[in-house]
């Protein structure tokens, strides 16, 4: 058996999902500022979003 994964895999594969996740919360945000409505919670810039 190989070892579980290399550290630069581990590190492309965190960045890739920290990006996919950073573009939906882009998209839901411009959606819901474009509709005018809050899907989840108060849309509160200085809070910042939390995941």
């Amino acid at each position: 058996m190989p070892q579980m994964a290399p550290l630069p895999w581990v590190m492309l594969y965190a960045l890739v999902l920290a990006g996919l996740v950073m573009f939906f919360g882009v998209l839901n945000f411009s959606m819901m500022e474009k509709s005018g409505k809050v899907y989840s919670q108060p849309c509160r810039p200085s809070s910042g979003w939390v995941w």
